[in-house]
């Protein structure tokens, strides 16, 4: 699994890929607990709009965006491919606009 940079998130572990389960999961879980006090454990700190979801056999694209702080929004796009434990994440690709 890897995640292809972080510009814009402060709490993002890294500004390079993650590579690897282990790294992905830790800067999630810094960014989870970064925005769970940010938004007073109040609830989502993400609330996906114009979601979409593609498959394409074993293979299935997720894109959605949100409102961030300000007039600014984020895009989100992940993969995921079906396998024999189910579906897994293999790649998550992250944008910002300001």
């Amino acid at each position: 699994m890897s995640l292809p940079f972080n510009p814009n998130i402060p709490e993002a572990a890294s500004l390079h890929r993650l590579d690897g389960r282990v790294e992905v999961e830790n800067s999630f879980r810094k960014v989870f607990a970064a925005s769970r006090v940010a938004s007073d454990a109040a609830g989502p700190h993400i609330v996906p709009e114009r979601t979409r979801v593609q498959q394409f056999g074993d293979t299935a694209v997720a894109t959605f965006e949100f409102q961030r702080h300000g007039a600014s929004f984020g895009r989100r796009s992940i993969v995921l491919s079906r396998r024999a434990a189910g579906w897994k994440i293999v790649h998550i690709h992250a944008s910002n606009i300001d």
